[in-house]
């Protein structure tokens, strides 16, 4: 499993750009720092999946329908794809289950495609490609490491370095900081003995005008200024956690704090002062007034002069990406700090809606109940199978209503769905806090290799 660096290069982007963003996060409890969401692990179950290609010599097709399993604590995380006809696991607090699809085959089939053709271009043997290895931009720290998705050699020639991104948010390719600094790794392993250092973007998933794969060169020299501005950039981040008093010195804040569309994977993102203040003269609105308060200048008749109000709102539509993301990182803080039993005030939590379901059951069993306790008869069991059983309330119709009562009662459940952060005078019940700290082992059978 992949071990988390503070200072890695998956994090060099927003160091970089903010030295007090560490400070910031290192003062929020482990229970609410930000976390991955399910794009972020599908990414990871994508990356499995062009990983066992490139190195079984198979083609993403032919892992349709295969289970991937990702598991990921606060310090490690890891994904693994199951044996085939494998059973499918419970799900567990750290362990996430995807179904190999054909929007994954698609994604996964770019990286695998353009990696193979570079290898017959470039006269590599695809077996000598390393995959998924450590490389650190500055050796002589231990927190600055990271993993390297596909490194190709082709010494004395090439040395290339390519980042899969599964996501649909825009990564730029020209001087990416965390390609150049997994690049730089590789580069002083190599003892830069490379006469040319190419770090590739491959994203299927974001339309950018330059493709899916997109290709930077540079020079041992480059490789070697960007390693000496890494260096500076840690020196400013260690400065700025030395001066660091809290999130309300407005002083440090605007000395070390920068908002940008960094902040989006940044776990202090949700309370970041910087950052709504960015958001606030984006949106032109103060966040300490109301909902209600909130408004844009009327827009004036058709043919007529108009004011600032399409340029206002073309201006905040530039931007909502960022707000949206700074409104879904406060949204990700709030639930987690009242999962953990912090209050967030004017807020509580209540139940998530839940749609009832059948008792968990194989359905040629659950159909011979059925008819055994007198809900059904046979000649309407083949009712039951479509493509599929039909789902609990859906059965339920088919039932006479004398017996639906009874049979709501003995096969229908009302999954817990989680819960969910609501306005204080919502009509929900509140619910109490579910907190849960501990993690089971992962279980043998999962090679992480």
């Amino acid at each position: 499993m992949t071990a988390h660096s503070k200072r890695g290069p998956s994090k060099a982007k927003m160091f970089r750009t903010c030295a007090g963003c560490f400070a910031m996060i290192d003062a929020i409890p482990d229970e609410l720092r930000k976390g991955h969401g399910d794009a972020a692990r599908l990414g990871t179950a994508t990356h499995a999946v062009i990983e066992h290609c490139l190195k079984h010599g198979k083609t993403p097709n032919q892992l349709r329908d295969r289970i991937v399993m990702v598991i990921e604590n606060k310090d490690s995380e890891g994904a693994s794809i199951l044996r085939e006809g494998a059973k499918m696991p419970k799900q567990e607090a750290d362990h996430f289950v995807f179904i190999v699809d054909d929007d994954m085959i698609d994604d996964a089939d770019v990286a695998v495609d353009y990696v193979r053709e570079r290898c017959k271009e470039l006269g590599v043997n695809e077996k000598n490609l390393e995959l998924e290895t450590r490389t650190n931009p500055l050796p002589k720290r231990d927190d600055t490491s990271g993993t390297a998705d596909i490194t190709i050699q082709a010494w004395p020639e090439v040395l290339e370095v390519d980042d899969y991104k599964n996501g649909y948010l825009g990564v730029e390719h020209e001087d990416n900081d965390q390609a150049r600094a997994y690049l730089l790794g590789k580069a002083i392993e190599s003892d830069f003995s490379y006469e040319t250092y190419r770090a590739g973007i491959i994203q299927p998933n974001f339309h950018h005008t330059e493709g899916a794969i997109r290709i930077v060169d540079y020079t041992a020299e480059d490789l070697k200024k960007f390693g000496r501005e890494y260096e500076k950039s840690i020196a400013r981040c260690e400065k700025a956690e030395a001066e660091f008093t809290n999130a309300e010195d407005e002083e440090w804040t605007s000395k070390w704090l920068k908002a940008g569309d960094h902040c989006t994977f940044c776990e202090a993102g949700a309370g970041c002062p910087a950052r709504r203040k960015l958001a606030e003269d984006v949106a032109r609105i103060e966040f300490d007034d109301t909902p209600g308060d909130l408004h844009l200048p009327a827009v004036a008749k058709r043919g007529e002069v108009l004011g600032s109000t399409e340029e206002q709102v073309a201006h905040i539509l530039g931007w909502a990406p960022f707000l949206e993301q700074l409104i879904l990182a406060a949204k990700l803080y709030a639930h987690r700090a009242m999962e953990a039993g912090y209050e967030i005030p004017g807020f509580k939590l209540v139940a998530r809606r839940s749609n009832r379901k059948l008792v968990e059951e194989a359905p040629e069993v659950l159909a011979k109940q059925l008819v055994k306790a007198g809900f059904l008869k046979n000649s309407e069991v083949k009712g039951l199978f479509v493509t599929k059983l039909k789902s609990g309330p859906q059965i339920e119709k088919m039932i006479p209503k004398k017996l639906r009562k009874k049979f709501a009662a003995e096969f229908l459940v009302k999954p817990d769905n989680g819960t969910a952060v609501a306005p204080i005078d919502d009509a929900r019940a509140s619910v109490e806090p579910a907190i849960e700290t501990d993690f089971e082992d992962v279980t043998d059978e999962l090679d992480f290799g």
